[in-house]
């Protein structure tokens, strides 16, 4: 019964981390749900199986058996809800902020393209020409800004060397 309680603890601790800080994937919430109903059940089934054995030793009949099928399936239940939390940390997901570093990584990439299609476009009318021209210079603003903050990531990510 402590086992079971001590996994709906780190079960519960472990989907409010992933929740906050990771991307999980489809069936993670579902599954970490199972894992601690998987438990609960187990505790409930340990408390059936204490009952018989308590009961048995009451009327003087003490045998091994009496409480045996009740701990079986709490073993049973415990071993499917750690299968299930088991499950469920596959499915958490890749941590948030290296998700977000890969947009910044393709956003940075389509300015650059963004910003080589503007200066490559042929000059026509001129107030088209001159719209075209301020709006390569605003893509190019983003794509320096992508590229500070593609490096201000990076040097984030770091750890200091200084001891």
């Amino acid at each position: 019964m402590a086992a079971a309680l001590a996994m709906i603890a780190v079960d519960g601790a472990y989907v409010s981390y992933a929740l906050g800080a990771r991307e999980p994937q489809t069936g993670f919430e579902w599954l970490a749900a199972l894992a601690a109903l998987s438990f609960i059940a187990s505790i409930f089934v340990a408390g059936r199986g204490i009952t018989s054995a308590r009961n048995a030793g009451f009327e003087g009949n003490w045998d091994l058996e009496a409480g045996r099928k009740h701990f079986s399936g709490q073993a049973g239940l415990s071993t499917i809800g750690l299968v299930l939390f088991l499950l469920c940390l596959l499915l958490s997901g890749p941590a948030e902020s290296s998700t977000l570093e890969h947009r910044i990584i393709d956003l940075e990439a389509k300015a650059a393209s963004m910003e080589s299609m503007t200066v490559e476009l042929p000059a026509g009318r001129t107030s088209l020409s001159i719209e075209v021209r301020d709006l390569g210079r605003e893509i190019g603003s983003l794509h320096r800004e992508l590229r500070e903050l593609i490096e201000s990531l990076r040097s984030w990510k770091k750890p200091d060397k200084e001891e």
